[in-house]
């Protein structure tokens, strides 16, 4: 793990100094290695490498090296950590694979490897949880290896899987690419995978949920909003986002999970990127994507301590004056709050603010506008609660029996992820994204989000007063909770629909009885026509119909 972290560490710099110079001279580089040509179809494996593919390469292998360094006294006793090694570097390796790469033929290779590779790491600690955590993932994930490969075979007919030479949009491929985007960056109404994949090691989630992963789907869109103008097109993502946004931040309001709060709170941050993609942002969606790895990476890093320290307890009714027992960990994980909060000068202000302005300066995206505000409102709402809970609550834990193991290595990697908290956004927009567009709005413009903000505080101060106390609250936390699950329940009953239809022909093909067709048209109703809401079979069927479309 040492030599791996100073590697990785050593490749971050090199690939920011690279993007710098491609940058400054406006130089991109494409490689094409073609393996293959059928009449005019030319089958071919590309790299696309630029400022954007090499900022943000950087920042993963940065992360990675923190998390590495983490790692290293966080499992030192584990008796598998060569093999959570090799499985975290195979893991960067696939997200590395998708960033460079800039046809569906390629792009899949690194989505397929971050599909299984993050399903070997949430299954990681070998129990029933971690287990059905690993197969929500995946299965959910799935469904977006189904639709890339639909869009390879249309786009075979069009005689190229590269994205990058086609000039128009395709309404069929540019939904598809939506919703393969939606289920890796976890958006509604496949919302329920992130949550359920806590039960990966805290390392796990502080890559995972930071900089991989769920940013993959993201950067996806990011590279090809180019063929996706359609209006609504655009509508369905705003839809989606949207709900994503109000359902996230709500039940991160009404949890008692540590992880699963900041979890949800990746949600949050996922659908603001979402939802100023649909206000032709993309610069700006880049920017809030890289300034949100670094601190949220920082605060997962600080909530595996805490919950390490503490007896393995993640409920933040047990935690209290953590600032008393653990004050270095517990000043990282207020800065990365604050952060997260968008507090003035920290690393999360620059960015979301400047989405923000630019989204209400355009006066014609009043209802991104509107929602921005609402995100902004219910973070601090959930983070004010969180940093009363941590820091101000008289706790029913034994906090005297609290351990602290960090040693200097842990040390380091949170003191260089709470300065990059601090700094990253203000060197970034200094560095690359000062030719965007400067705004001028009204002094009642930007004072409402001060505004937004101070309710904010107040009724983050309520909620944690009445949580369980008002049962109007408490109803809405179940039912929040009931829909973002929608997704699990269909697919389990999807694969059980499906067992149950393959175990019938089986013993249809065994028995070799000539059936009745109407018998075996009851069955067939029984089994599949009456469960017609299956969503995966639904879109198989509907693949294939757009396979022998001639668009």
């Amino acid at each position: 793990m040492n030599k791996y972290k100073f590697m990785f560490m050593l490749l971050s710099m090199a690939s920011l100094w690279k993007s710098l110079i491609l940058f400054k001279n406006k130089i991109m580089i494409l490689l094409f290695w073609k393996f293959l040509s059928i009449n005019s179809m030319k089958m071919e494996f590309s790299l696309y490498m630029d400022w954007m593919s090499f900022l943000f390469i950087s920042t993963i292998m940065l992360i990675s090296s923190m998390i590495m360094m983490y790692s290293i006294n966080y499992m030192n006793n584990d008796k598998m950590m060569n093999t959570f090694t090799y499985i975290l570097i195979l893991f960067i390796l696939s997200m590395i694979c998708m960033i460079i790469s800039p046809n569906l033929m390629s792009i899949i290779l690194g989505w397929d490897g971050l599909g299984l590779t993050s399903f070997c790491l949430i299954m990681y600690y070998n129990n029933n949880q971690s287990m059905n955590s690993s197969l929500i993932t995946i299965l959910t994930n799935r469904l977006g290896d189904i639709l890339i490969l639909i869009n390879i075979s249309m786009l075979t007919m069009l005689g190229s899987w590269n994205f990058f030479i086609f000039k128009y949009e395709n309404m069929y491929i540019s939904i598809m690419l939506i919703i393969t985007a939606l289920t890796k960056s976890a958006q509604f109404p496949f919302s329920s995978w992130l949550p359920a994949a806590m039960a990966a090691p805290t390392p796990v989630s502080s890559l995972v949920h930071s900089s991989t992963l769920v940013t993959a789907g993201i950067y996806l869109l990011i590279r090809y909003m180019n063929i996706m103008n359609h209006k609504w097109i655009k509508l369905i993502l705003l839809i989606s986002a949207s709900l994503t946004l109000l359902m996230s931040s709500i039940l991160a309001n009404m949890e008692n999970d540590l992880k699963k709060i900041i979890a949800l709170s990746t949600l949050s941050q996922l659908s603001i990127m979402m939802i100023s993609l649909t206000s032709n942002l993309k610069m700006l969606s880049f920017f809030h994507l890289i300034s949100h790895a670094t601190f949220k990476s920082l605060l997962f890093m600080c909530s595996g301590t805490f919950i390490h320290n503490s007896n393995l307890t993640q409920n933040i009714r047990n935690f209290g004056n953590m600032i008393l027992f653990t004050p270095f960990i517990s000043s990282c994980f207020m800065i990365a709050t604050l952060s997260l909060c968008g507090f003035m000068f920290m690393s999360g202000f620059f960015s979301k603010d400047w989405i923000y302005e630019t989204t209400i300066y355009s006066k014609n995206n009043l209802i991104n506008s509107l929602i921005l505000l609402i995100s902004i409102g219910l973070t601090i709402s959930y983070s004010s609660r969180l940093l009363i809970m941590m820091f101000m609550n008289k706790s029913s834990h034994k906090n005297y029996l609290m351990k602290n193991f960090l040693d200097s290595k842990m040390n380091l990697s949170l003191i260089m992820l709470t300065v990059l908290s601090i700094i990253m956004s203000f060197l970034m927009s200094n560095l690359y994204f000062y030719s965007q567009q400067i705004t001028m709005n009204s002094i009642l413009e930007k004072s409402m989000i001060l505004l937004i903000s101070m309710m904010s505080i107040f009724l983050g101060k309520f909620i944690y007063n009445n949580t369980f106390h008002n049962f109007f609250i408490l109803k809405y936390f179940f039912f929040l909770n009931s829909m973002i699950k929608m997704f699990i329940k269909m697919t389990l009953k999807t694969i059980y629909e499906m067992f149950k239809f393959e175990k019938m022909i089986n013993e249809m093909m065994i028995n070799l009885e000539v059936m009745n067709l109407n018998q075996f048209t009851l069955k067939f109703n029984k089994n599949i026509i009456n469960e017609y809401k299956l969503f995966m079979m639904m879109i198989l069927f509907l693949s294939i119909i757009l396979m022998l479309y001639k668009f």
